[in-house]
């Protein structure tokens, strides 16, 4: 049985009260002394003023307070140019926790509900949290990717329209484009998911979720939204997706794409002034193995010689901006400094073009953070955060949610490295050790499977519900899932097995003769009859 499972994170608050004033939302003129600023090389002994949310190098004015940093090394705050978080406002106060104590407090968001922006935006872009930027749904065709993520295969269209739009041809564009820009996106998302095989795909039942926008339409869309004054960023999975993405006149291609490119392509992103938005630490398949990294680095070498804009995302429930650019750092394409600019200047750039939030210079924000140590003489001091300014207003992380995280939080990093069994042993450990600092509920396991199940993973789907079934033997959704996770990973004849005991349990069940378990029981006879028949 299918649970939505929204992904969030809960970050234990480890923050030392900072030595600025708070004065609410209000910035106050006020002058920062005793701190090394990055200029974007190395880190240089200076002292701003902070005046009307802007930095000044002189003031002739009264101000607020003087603040000693105390030798503290400034950067700018980080930037994510792809996380999902924010999209909805009943995960905000998890999202805000994660987010705000990483320092982390520019967001971009290339694919949320339209119906839950109003809400979302209720909350952020205020002083004392981070900014987001919404795409809304994504254009994509019929049945493409990311339709699996929202929807079933049994024909669902609950999010059509609104987390994803389906777009077939170009009388469909028009009719839609209305809706689209009614919604007021930040920008526009479009994916590009095996281009080259569209036709094809889009036409086999099997090829559910592995495709994406016709490529043929891609120019209209990217017309249409740079008349509305808007941006447009591509998902891309193949080269020939990247290829097409630029000639179409894309703004940015989200994700490194899991084939080598040519220098050519690279020559090509650059002369267009395409940015690529790398999210190494997510856009990866287990097919790759190890050798994903060396393409990788070959990919990022290629667009560096180009010249091509880079930015830094992860698209990654758990893992942050910060685990990026770490990531980045052992690929060895970049010195510590690029990385760090990375990581602040040029993400940020990317993210606002239009916003003084990417430099030191006099008039720009005055947004940044104050880290307790040297991080080119120490990576690992990226986290070690005493102050966070935003505009010229002290920025503290909120109080933490009152439930429990969920604990695959945390068998989410093992398993994108394609580490299942030790994923399955981080589960037992906790449990063993931790048993009431995560929810061990059933329905978290069942969650992560079948968002495992959406992200195409039939296997590590089954061995999540299978782990789910060991611990809850007698309920009737976790065999529900299991016998779906089966048929997703082709094996019938264990998903009739595991439809057998979802019908066990529900015989056992006191709630055998309500609706839903009734339409459940029929469901499972229903799959087992088909199944044995064709088997036989």
């Amino acid at each position: 049985m299918r649970t939505r499972s929204w992904i969030g994170i809960a970050l234990s608050l480890a923050f030392v009260p900072a030595i600025a004033h708070a004065h609410g939302d209000v910035a106050h003129p006020l002058l920062f002394v005793n701190g090394s600023w990055f200029d974007g090389e190395r880190f240089v002994p200076r002292a701003f003023y902070s005046v009307g949310g802007t930095l000044r190098a002189k003031y002739i004015g009264a101000v607020e307070d003087t603040i000693d940093l105390a030798g503290g090394f400034v950067v700018r705050p980080y930037a994510d140019a792809h996380s999902h978080a924010f999209g909805d406002s009943a995960e905000f106060a998890r999202d805000a926790l994660r987010f705000v104590t990483a320092g982390i407090l520019y967001v971009k968001n290339p694919n949320n509900p339209a119906s839950h922006v109003a809400g979302a935006r209720a909350k952020v872009n205020r002083p004392q949290t981070v900014d987001v930027w919404y795409a809304n749904g994504g254009l994509t065709s019929t049945g493409g990717h990311p339709t699996q993520i929202y929807e079933s295969a049994r024909g669902d269209s609950a999010w059509r329209d609104d987390a994803y739009v389906a777009v077939d041809d170009a009388t469909m564009l028009e009719r839609k484009w209305p809706r689209v820009l009614a919604a007021k996106p930040d920008f526009i998302k479009v994916y590009l998911e095996t281009s080259e095989h569209h036709a094809l795909r889009a036409r086999d039942p099997r090829s559910y979720g592995r495709y994406g926008l016709d490529p043929g339409l891609l120019p209209a869309v990217v017309a249409r939204a740079h008349r509305a004054k808007l941006a447009v960023a591509c998902h891309v999975t193949t080269a020939a997706d990247f290829r097409t993405a630029v000639t179409a006149g894309v703004d940015e291609i989200h994700h490194l794409p899991l084939e080598p490119i040519t220098a050519t392509d690279a020559q090509e992103a650059a002369r267009r002034h395409v940015t690529v938005v790398t999210t190494l630490v997510s856009h990866k398949s287990s097919e790759h193995g190890p050798a994903v990294d060396a393409m990788h680095r070959t990919n990022l070498q290629l667009l560096v010689s180009a010249g091509v804009a880079l930015a830094l995302g992860t698209d990654h429930p758990a893992l942050s901006v910060l685990d990026e650019a770490e990531r980045l750092r052992a690929l060895g394409v970049f010195d510590d400094a690029r990385i760090l600019r990375l990581l602040t200047t040029e993400t940020l750039r990317a993210i606002a073009p239009s916003r003084t939030i990417g430099s030191f210079e006099g008039g720009s924000e005055a947004s940044f953070l104050v880290l307790a140590g040297n991080p080119l003489e120490d990576f690992s001091k990226l986290r070690d955060i005493r102050l966070r300014m935003k505009a010229g207003v002290r920025v503290e992380p909120p109080q933490a949610p009152d439930e429990k995280p969920s604990i695959a939080h945390a068998l989410i990093e093992p398993i994108m490295r394609g580490a299942m069994a030790e994923a399955l042993a981080r589960y037992d450990s906790l449990r063993a050790s931790h048993p009431a600092d995560y929810d061990f509920s059933e329905q978290q396991l069942n969650g992560l499977g079948y968002t495992l199940l959406k992200h195409g993973q039939p296997q590590g789907a089954v061995a999540i519900f299978e782990k789910n079934a060991t611990l809850f033997p007698k309920s009737i959704n976790v065999f529900d899932s299991l016998a779906d996770g089966y048929l997703a990973a082709g094996d019938t004849a264990r998903a009739i097995t595991a439809f057998e005991k979802e019908l066990e349990a529900i015989a056992s069940s006191a709630r055998r003769s309500s609706p839903p378990i009734q339409k459940l029981e029929a469901r499972a006879r229903e799959q087992i009859a088909r199944f044995s028949k064709a088997s036989r």
